[in-house]
Order: C-alpha cells, then sequence, then structure tokens
C-alpha cells in the first residue's frame, strides 16, 4: 500500500487546480480594482440635547437623550431626509445612492452622532454631509422653521413686559404724590388706583413667567451642528493588500473544495499510485497516450523509438519479471470495461515480444468487438471460433504478420453461443496446443464487466494482463475486477495504467532542460545511425532480433 502523506498526496494530484484557483481569484480582484478610483470621507457631527450645556444637568434630561440618539441617527437613513439632501444639492442620486455612502455612528457614551459620506469627491462628500446634518437639526422642534406659534410668544412677552414697566412706574408715581397729599379722600383715592395697579402688575408678570416658560428652548429634543464636515485632502487607507490575502485564501479554498468534489464523486483511476493503492504492487507499468498511426498498426514496429515504444519494452521486461521469462507462458489481456485499449496493448506487447526472439501467438477472443486481425492488416473468416467449433484445422486459422516470430489466429465467425464454447473441454485443448506452438500466447478478450470469458479463458493460462484507462475506469470497478478474478484460480496478474497524460508543464520538459537536451542528443545519434546502415536496421526489422 501507498506510504505517502495523505496531504501531500492531495497536493501533488491537484496543484494545478489549487494553482489555477489562485491565479483566477487573484486575476478577478485585480480587475474589480483596476477601475477603482480612491475613496474620501467626511465626516459631520451633531448633538442631540442641550443637557452638556447646563451646569447641572437633569439625570431625566440625560436618559431622554440617551434614547433619542439611535432615532436621530435612523431618522438621517430614511427616504424624507436623503430626498430633501438630494433636492437641496440638485443631486442626481436616489435615497439608494446616499444610503450606500452614508454611515451614521452615535458615539458610545455621549449625546453626539457622526455623520459620515464615503464618496468619489472629497468635495461632494463633505457638502453631503453637511447637509444631512442640516436635515437631521431642522427635525427638531426647536428649530423648525416658521413657527409662528414662537413668534406670538416672543411678542406676546415684548408687550407684557412694556405693560410691566408702564404699571410699576404709574405705582411708583401714586406713591411720591400720596406723600404729598393732605385731604384723606384724595389718599383713599391714590391708594385705591394704586391697588388696582399692583393686582394688574401681578398678572402680567404671572402671565410672563407662564409665557416665559413655554417660550424656554428644550433640553433634550433639540439638535444643533457642532461640526462642520470639510472636503478631505487624503483618501481613505488602500485595503488592496487585504483584498488580495482574501482572494487567494478564497480561491485556494474554493479549487480544494472542487478537487476533494471531484475525487469523491468521480473516484477515478488518474495515476498509478491509485493502482497501487488497489493492488498493493510497489510499482504499475504504464503507457503514455499517443496518436494512435492511420492505418492502426502497432506502434512498436512503426515507430521504434517513440516513448509509447518504449513504455511497451518496460511492460514487458516487468511481465518477464513475474513469470512471462518462463519456457512456455500463456496470458489473458482484460479490462473492467471496454474501450481501454487491451486490443491495442495486446498486439504492441506482442511485438515488443517477438523482437527479443520469442515465439508469439495472439489469438482474438473478444467476440463482441473482434479489432486484432484489423490491426495486423489480416482478413479471414476463419478464426479461433472455428477451431472450438471444430470448423477448421489450426493450420488454416493461424496466419502469418510482417515479423516472422509473430502469428494471430483472428476471431473468426462469431457464434451465439461462444460463452460455452469457451468452458468445454475443446477449449482446454486449444489452448494447450497453442502453448506447445510458441514460447507466449496473448489471448485478447471482452472486458470482465461485459462478458465472462475472460475469467473462462484465465483458468486455461497461467496468467492476466489487466489494462486499467487513466481518467475513465473508476476504482471500484478496477478493484471489483480484480477480486474476481483472484476467485478465479489463476496464476500471476499484472495491471497496465493506460493513456496516461503527462503534466502540461514540467521543468523538465522546457526545450533547455537537461533532460531535453539530453533527449535531443539521442534522437539525433539514432537518426545518424539509422541513415548510416539501412540495411542492417531492415534486418533488423525484419528479423525482429534487435537488443532493446
Amino acid at each position: 500500500m501507498s506510504t505517502k502523506n495523505p496531504y501531500v498526496e492531495f497536493l501533488s494530484r491537484w496543484y494545478w487546480l489549487l494553482a489555477l484557483g489562485a491565479v483566477v481569484a487573484l486575476a478577478a480582484t485585480w480587475y474589480a480594482l483596476s477601475d477603482r478610483a480612491p475613496l474620501y470621507r467626511a465626516t459631520a457631527t451633531v448633538q442631540i440635547g442641550r443637557a452638556i450645556q447646563e451646569k447641572n444637568p437633569d439625570e431625566n434630561d440625560l436618559a431622554i437623550t440617551a434614547r433619542l440618539l439611535p432615532a436621530y441617527a435612523e431618522l438621517a437613513k430614511r427616504d424624507p431626509v436623503l430626498l430633501a439632501v438630494s433636492d437641496a444639492l440638485d443631486l442626481n442620486m436616489t435615497p439608494d445612492d446616499l444610503r450606500a455612502r452614508l454611515l451614521v455612528t452615535p458615539v458610545w457614551s455621549t449625546q453626539l452622532v457622526d455623520i459620515a459620506i464615503v464618496d468619489v469627491d472629497p468635495e461632494r462628500a463633505a457638502a453631503i454631509a453637511n447637509e444631512i446634518a442640516r436635515q437631521i437639526a431642522l427635525q427638531s422642534p426647536d428649530t423648525t422653521p416658521e413657527n409662528t406659534t414662537q413668534s406670538f410668544i416672543e411678542q406676546q412677552l415684548k408687550d407684557l413686559q412694556a405693560k410691566i414697566t408702564d404699571g410699576q412706574a404709574k405705582i411708583t408715581t401714586l406713591q411720591a404724590e400720596i406723600g404729598q397729599m393732605t385731604r384723606a379722600s384724595e389718599i383713599a383715592d391714590a391708594q385705591q388706583q394704586m391697588s388696582t395697579l399692583q393686582a394688574q402688575v401681578d398678572a402680567w408678570q404671572s402671565s410672563y413667567a407662564t409665557l416665559l416658560a413655554s417660550a424656554e428652548p428644550s433640553k433634550t429634543n433639540v439638535v444643533q451642528v457642532v461640526s462642520r464636515a470639510t472636503a478631505p485632502s487624503a483618501p481613505l487607507p488602500s485595503s488592496t493588500l487585504l483584498y488580495y490575502a482574501l482572494a487567494l485564501v478564497i480561491g485556494v479554498g474554493l479549487a480544494a473544495l472542487l478537487a476533494l468534489a471531484l475525487g469523491l464523486l468521480n473516484g477515478v483511476i488518474q495515476r498509478a499510485e491509485d493502482v497501487e493503492e488497489i493492488t498493493g504492487e510497489a510499482s504499475v507499468v504504464t503507457i503514455p497516450h499517443y496518436r494512435v498511426p492511420r492505418d492502426h498498426s502497432p506502434v512498436v514496429m512503426t515507430k521504434p523509438d517513440s516513448p509509447a515504444t518504449a513504455s511497451y519494452r518496460v511492460l514487458r521486461n516487468v511481465l518477464q519479471s513475474n513469470g512471462l521469462d518462463q519456457a512456455r507462458v500463456s496470458m489473458v489481456v482484460t479490462s473492467s470495461r471496454s474501450g481501454e485499449g487491451k486490443t491495442t496493448t495486446v498486439a504492441n506487447l506482442a511485438v515488443a515480444i517477438a523482437n527479443t526472439g520469442r515465439k508469439v501467438i495472439v489469438v482474438d477472443a473478444n467476440f463482441r468487438n473482434p479489432e486484432l486481425g484489423k490491426l495486423f492488416g489480416l482478413r479471414s473468416a476463419v478464426g479461433f471460433s472455428n477451431l472450438m467449433m471444430g470448423d477448421s484445422l489450426l493450420e488454416h486459422a493461424l496466419q502469418r504478420t510482417r515479423h516472422p516470430k509473430l502469428f494471430v489466429i483472428p476471431s473468426g465467425t462469431i457464434p451465439p453461443n461462444y460463452a460455452d464454447l469457451l468452458s468445454s473441454a475443446r477449449m482446454g485443448l486449444i489452448a494447450d496446443t497453442l502453448s506447445t506452438m510458441a514460447d507466449v500466447v496473448l489471448y485478447d478478450t471482452s472486458a470482465v464487466r461485459e462478458e465472462q470469458e475472460s475469467l473462462l479463458l484465465a483458468k486455461s493460462t497461467t496468467g492476466v494482463l489487466v489494462i486499467a484507462e487513466a481518467r475513465r475506469v473508476k476504482a471500484d470497478d478496477l478493484e471489483n475486477t480484480l477480486n474476481l478474478l483472484r476467485n478465479s484460480d489463476i496464476g500471476f496478474m499484472s495491471v497496465v495504467l493506460n493513456k496516461t497524460r503527462t503534466r502540461r508543464f514540467s521543468l523538465e520538459r522546457l526545450p533547455w532542460s537537461r533532460e531535453a537536451r539530453l533527449e535531443a542528443r539521442a534522437r539525433r545519434h539514432r537518426t545518424e545511425a539509422n541513415a548510416a546502415s539501412p540495411a542492417m536496421r531492415e534486418e533488423w526489422t525484419t528479423a525482429g532480433t534487435s537488443a532493446d
């Protein structure tokens, strides 16, 4: 089993997705901030109530003021106030636009409320803040415009003050005249007038005191602007680094979640390590994805210097170490599902083995999709099915290829009961006969999930080669296939991860890297050697005696 740290394994598999998420997030943040103008903040301050101006403020007044603070702060955000601001300043802004720029904050444990405006224009920010403060002040009862009641009271106070002054003057004059009077009747009349005047003066003074109390400004429900906003000279501090940091965290986090979701929901085999987790083998042979020639001929035969050919040679060597180097070996090649590259692998592996000088027979037992003869350019109606039914001799079904050490038995006419034929005693006789005719016999069969002939043939062979296509076969399907084969009493079993893709970007693949230069040098030497001795190469290809 793999002993890698799960976190390291996760990073090694999904590092490209994490990097992509980070790049996309940073690019989106840069695009969003590139057209962003600097912001300016202007603040005006209003005071609620006059308790702070009193020598001995009343506790009840302070409590009322504390309850009025949030009310006026909320009033500053309402549509009537903001519409009045927009009209007063002739702004082309809706209340929602102003609300988005507005920040009203009651100052803790004070009678003050800060009204801040954030805008791209510093002059406009200050003007809006001051106008909102003015509109809030106009909402208080003490500053209501055109208050006719207050004007009437002030006029009445002036009239009463004049009457009181005139009445007191008359009383003083009568008191002086009484001191000079000698007649009792005149003194009595003067005293009577003085009493009447004093009663009137007392009544006027009482009315004056009442009106004066009602005209006294409120100590609590009054708003006054204590600090006007000025146009700021510097913009607000930029939070660009914070935005980029948050974008990086969010981008990598979302990419990690996507990677986890893909790993959990998809569950496909992607790397050799995934196969090792299932099989427990120390190493798994991988075959890279490559472009198949137009004639579908084996790449080992047409391009002996390609990376794919090198991979098939590695597969051959690994199989030899697992038992393929025995005197007589037969092997079934299968997969979990169709289309994973069984036939292509069989054809190329057969050529790679034949190049070592061993005689190889390839049998097309894939009755669901017989394509093996096509890869070698063979067309025949006689094949493996005719052998099992007894309709043909082995000499008629066995066909030569361009390689002198490689022979092919096509599928032949497909019978409806081929599954019964594979489990018959004749099948065992045919398998034994083929084993005596060649060093290696390879059987191309259908996928295990579709047909059971792979399991039936496996009982007549010495080993099984399972093909798993990268990024297609699911881990559960591969594990189920391997369990079925293990329960079929087979010999050795190996797994090939087919159609793997290399990283699109790697330092080793750069043109100036050491690995790339060494590969270019080796390719040049091979080309020079081939050009210098074409006859030798032709002999090597025909005889199949390459040392590989």
